[in-house]
């Protein structure tokens, strides 16, 4: 598990995590350092790169020292990224608290809300920010440039001249309400982080590697720290930080963003008449010396995490890398982990995950680009026992290899089996020597497959760059610049991009000896070295709810009574002149056709340099006992055994190699975008999503069609899959939120009469007792059940087939040629692929037996904060008449700085809280997280919606519409912004029986822009007042165990009441 120091005032950053297994060669797994490489000089040296693909570059300077960098990208979003480099001064949370503060108004915008209302009304979802180790950054999309360039200037008169209010501070920042409990929404926000497996390891490599600088502070805040912070203290660091000499704008749009015209409207806020005063920031620190950095020697720690098992715990290895201006050694580095990590035929994969007993479930790796900058391994899922399993013996029986590909394993020595079984992977020094020694063996006997494979390594990367810039250009290039615009290297801004494509190009030309070398340097023989072990306790978990009950009873007895709870300050902007919405017809559209061929085909003609492949088949037919499976199945599905046309079998390691080269993205789940315990779109169906280069998909399908018609199972590689997957599940559900989902799910299909469908089946709380069931089975019985479900998936059924691309009418009729060939037959035209949405059935009209609750609140050891969902019958589906008023209805309701946002999350008692309907279930649902006080959330809810419902709206709502129509239409621009987002939502329209064209577009804009006020009454009356008869829907609540008692009987003296029974995880595993 790798996290940072990522905060944000309206949702998590984007966090670039790389892991090594399911789905690792996505573009998700894009490493954060270089995921910024090859943006000008891609198209140079990469065959299939358009140069439509590479954005261009300008940088511009303001004479206060203020930077403006514009990236030209094609497509209907533009996006503003104002970078600022700030440096914590303690475990305060100062630059997080601001960041929360800098949206509450400025000097001359006072108003709070006119910001967001002008963000929205610009065609935009509103601003939103994070808080990161050396910067703090601030954000704003929207669709066309032309809202753009009437918020930015607004923004800006925010983050320099914000408008410090104490009633706000408490608000936002920190308050203790009546009842003794601490409130405040970044209090709150950390309140649920820091005590979790991820910021506590995350935590102490920062203070080990940069003990007595700024990294080493916890830039979000420590709670204890947050509640002695004072408002005055965070107004000096402003002082000292947001100099406009320390801020870079970053601008990512098309042709209609006009550079001089934006330079215009930035000059009042980033040049002309600056005024105010500035503490200085001593240059030395932000300075990182080595001599005060570097560790002499490796350091080894555990680190205990609340948790409600103690079943796995995991590994983080940190080492001290060059220096920030040092790209190509950086770079190489880079390569050698990715070679090591990338996927389940790499080395420490091999080593680690992929055997019969794996030492852990899955190794991640990042680089951070600090001035010196940081190489991290991370080791998921460890389990925490005696150890793993010992390395192979000469002898084992193993399938045959490919010889220029075959790795040999050394023989584990007896002393080290020993050693392990002794003290257990979870005790300091023992997995963190074994990943060492195998890091050794690199050094002195070479990598395994040589340099080609190295190579190879580099090739790919370069592919998913690609990509990446075709896909997620915005936040790639913004990730790119900020360790350029916040530290001080001597590179001039975008100069580190053309010598980090330099530096990957000459790479392509070194020989082993260098690599040897590179992994000798920086990670065999560094001693600047920390390793953290995490090791789950129960009883940690006990002790931090009974220090919390305590301390609140503390403050009960010592409060001011007579003092009232700072109440949100409510916003009125109807005397507010706002500019009429930015001309819509101007937005950019992105050019593509959709075809539908027949009954089972469907292609999407874009501009990409890429294609897209999507095969679903139909698992209805198939017995529970059966499907139960699917999660075990679809992760084997692409990292197993092949049977070669001659009859020799092909190991996993060499077809993994081969498929990752054809292919850059090959992935098997239970409906459209699932998750490997989380069925998708459509979940009656499994979805084979692949991705490549256009000009080889015949090559790619050839290669899938291989593992889905002739994978050799083994009781090695599923043995070795059911523990990881079993580690990841026992991860999952110490989650608050993700339990709270799973419930929510599970809960449904119960009521509904559908427990045995695939979306009750795949959640983890189901998964997780099938997968211990399974482990306890004989493998051989397991391959025998994995073998029949191959087969009655794959042969009893023509697939439908979804295909994205630059010319995809022979791309479909290739790969449908390619299936018969492999299936053995010609098509069935009896037994299509169903490929559609089914109208869901409603709580009123199920019958059933089944005993179990549906108002349910479970108690998780470990978790800090609680999370609540209800979700109850809506019949309003993506074609019902009423949707786009409901739509725009729910983002009146969850809109920042919304009725939901000031009554819940202003009053302190929850982070987020949102009212959304969800079409394709027909359900209204409203989430409130990482809450205090879910009940009393919830009561708030309840008086909100009881007034609105029982007044007439208020004047402003023409001018709250109008917003929420924009912020819709916004979402509409943004879900088909990029090539493989526009086959996306093709392919969703397709399961809907819609042909998700610019037509269909058209079609929908002007339902849209047709929503009357009339029509937003009328949907309020016909349809929320559900959401006050929860006993007809289902409601879930996760919390800590200290707090369960209280909150359940909070929900039962609601002005709402909801009885909720309590509920462990384990109940409905056996049901």
């Amino acid at each position: 598990m790798l996290t940072g120091f990522v905060l944000s005032a309206g949702c998590m950053r984007r966090f670039i995590k790389r892991s090594s297994r399911r789905g690792a060669s996505s573009v998700d797994s894009m490493p954060q350092a270089y995921a910024r490489g090859v943006v000008r000089a891609a198209s140079e040296s990469t065959r299939h790169a358009p140069s439509s693909s590479v954005p261009s570059s300008t940088v511009s300077y303001f004479k206060s020292g203020a930077k403006v960098v514009l990236f030209r990208a094609p497509g209907p979003i533009c996006s503003a990224t104002v970078a600022v480099a700030t440096t914590p001064v303690s475990d305060g949370g100062h630059p997080h608290c601001l960041e929360h503060l800098i949206f509450m108004g400025s000097e001359k915008y006072p108003r709070r809300g006119f910001l967001d209302m002008l963000a929205t009304r610009s065609y935009s979802d509103g601003t939103n920010a994070w808080t990161c180790e050396d910067h703090t950054a601030y954000t704003i999309s929207t669709a066309g440039a032309e809202g753009l360039l009437r918020v930015l200037p607004v923004y800006l008169d925010h983050i320099l001249n914000p408008k410090f209010d104490d009633e706000q501070f408490q608000q936002e920042v920190y308050h203790v309400r009546q009842d003794g409990e601490e409130a405040g929404v970044v209090f709150q926000e950390m309140r649920g982080r820091e005590n979790t497996e991820g910021d506590i390891l995350s935590s102490a490599w920062h203070r080990s590697l940069f003990k007595g600088t700024f990294l080493s502070y916890e830039c979000g805040g420590k709670t204890e720290n947050i509640a002695q912070l004072t408002r005055d203290e965070v107004e000096r660091f402003h002082k000292a930080n947001y100099r406009r000499s320390n801020m870079t704008v970053i601008l990512v749009g098309g042709d209609d963003l006009d550079l001089p015209e934006f330079m215009s409207a930035m000059k009042p806020a980033l040049e002309e008449g600056m005024t105010g005063s500035y503490l200085e920031i001593s240059p030395d620190q932000r300075l990182l010396p080595s001599e005060k950095i570097l560790l002499s020697e490796p350091l080894e720690q555990r680190k205990l995490f609340p948790a409600a098992d103690e079943d796995v715990g995991s590994l983080t290895i940190v080492w001290h890398g060059p220096k920030l201006s040092d790209v190509r050694n950086t770079l190489a580095v880079e390569t050698i982990l990715r070679f090591l990590t990338e996927n389940e035929a790499s080395l420490l994969n091999r080593r680690f995950t992929e055997v019969v007993n794996p030492f852990c479930s899955s190794i991640d790796y990042s680089v951070e680009l600090f001035p010196t900058t940081v190489f991290i391994l991370g080791f998921g899922g460890i389990p925490n026992d005696d150890g793993g399993e010992s390395l192979p013996e000469e002898g084992d029986e193993q399938h045959e290899q490919d010889g220029s590909d075959q790795m040999d394993l050394e023989e584990e020595e007896e002393e080290e089996e020993e050693f392990v079984q002794d003290r257990g992977l979870l005790e300091p020094g023992i997995m963190s020597e074994l990943v060492m020694q195998e890091l050794s063996s690199v050094v002195d006997n070479g990598f395994p497959g040589g340099v080609e494979a190295i190579k190879e390594t580099i090739l790919r990367y370069r592919r998913n760059l690609l990509l990446e810039l075709e896909n997620n250009v915005h936040s790639h290039v913004v990730d790119a610049l900020i360790p350029d615009a916040v530290h001080e290297d001597g590179l001039e801004i975008g100069t580190r991009l053309r010598q980090e494509f330099e530096a990957l190009e000459t790479l392509l030309d070194e020989g082993e000896e260098f690599w040897k070398s590179v992994a000798s340097q920086w990670l065999v023989k560094n001693r600047s070295r920390a390793s953290f072990v995490g090791k789950p306790s129960r009883d940690l978990s006990t002790q931090l709810q009974r220090q919390r009950a305590e301390s609140a009873a503390v403050r009960r007895s010592s409060m001011n009574r007579a003092k009232a709870d700072p109440k949100p300050s409510s916003i009125d902007l109807s005397s507010v002149t706002f500019p009429n919405l930015p001309d819509a017809t101007r937005i950019a559209k992105l050019p593509c056709t959709v075809n539908r061929i027949d009954c089972h085909s469907q292609t999407i003609q874009v501009e990409s340099a890429f294609s897209g492949i999507s095969i679903v088949v139909d698992t209805k037919h198939i017995s529970k006992e059966l499907r139960e499976h699917l999660p075990l199945f679809c992760s084997l599905l692409f990292c197993v055994d092949v049977l070669r046309d001659d009859g020799s079998v092909e190991g996993y390691e060499s077809f993994v190699r081969r498929l990752s080269e054809a292919t850059i993205h090959c992935y098997a789940g239970v409906g459209r975008n699932a998750g490997t315990f989380r069925a998708g779109a459509v979940p009656s169906c499994v979805v084979i999503d692949v991705s490549t280069e256009s000009g080889r998909e015949a090559q790619a399908m050839e290669m899938v069609l291989q593992s889905v018609f002739r994978s050799c199972l083994s009781c090695e590689r599923v043995s070795a899959m059911l523990s990881n997957l079993n580690s990841d599940a026992t991860e999952a559900i110490r989650e608050g939120d993700v339990v709270c989902r799973a419930f929510s799910r599970l809960l449904h299909e119960h009521a509904l009469g559908s427990s045995d469908s695939n979306a009750a089946v795949l959640t983890v709380i189901q998964q997780h007792e099938v997968l211990r069931r399974l482990q306890k089975m004989k493998t051989t019985e397991v391959v025998e059940k994995l073998e029949q479900l191959r087969a009655e998936l794959f042969e009893a059924s023509t697939p439908f087939i979804h295909v994205g691309s630059r010319d995809p009418k022979p791309i479909i009729e290739k790969t449908r040629s390619l299936w018969n060939k492999a299936a053995g037959r010609v098509p069935d035209t009896e037994k299509i692929t169903h490929y559609r949405h089914e109208r869901p059935k409603k709580y009123q009209e199920i019958k059933t037996s089944s005993k179990v609750d549906t108002n349910v609140i479970v108690p998780i050891a470990g978790v800090q904060s609680g999370y609540f969902r209800l979700q109850v019958d809506c019949p309003v589906h993506h074609e019902h008449p009423d949707y786009f008023a409901l739509e725009v209805l729910c983002e009146m309701w969850s809109r920042t700085e919304g009725p939901l946002y000031n009554g819940i999350r202003g009053e302190g008692l929850a982070y987020g809280a949102s009212l959304w309907l969800s079409p394709i279930h027909e359900q209204l649902v409203v989430s409130i997280s990482e809450s205090s006080s879910p009940n009393e959330a919830w009561d708030v809810f309840v008086t909100l919606l009881t007034e609105s419902l029982e007044g007439e709206m208020a004047e402003t709502t023409s001018l709250e519409m109008d917003a929420a129509k924009a912020a819709v239409l916004y979402q509409m621009h943004g879900d088909r912004m990029t090539p493989s987002m526009a086959s996306d939502l093709a392919f969703a329209g397709a399961a809907r029986g819609v042909i998700a064209g610019n037509e269909e577009f058209a079609r929908r804009e002007k339902l849209l822009h047709d929503v009357t006020i009339e029509d937003l009454k009328r949907v309020q009356r016909a349809h929320l007042d559900r959401l006050l008869r929860p006993e007809n829907g289902i409601s879930v609540v996760t919390c800590g165990l200290g707090s369960s008692e209280s909150i359940r009987s909070g929900f039962k003296r609601s002005k709402c009441p909801i009885l909720l029974h309590e509920q462990a995880l384990d109940v409905l595993m056996s049901d």
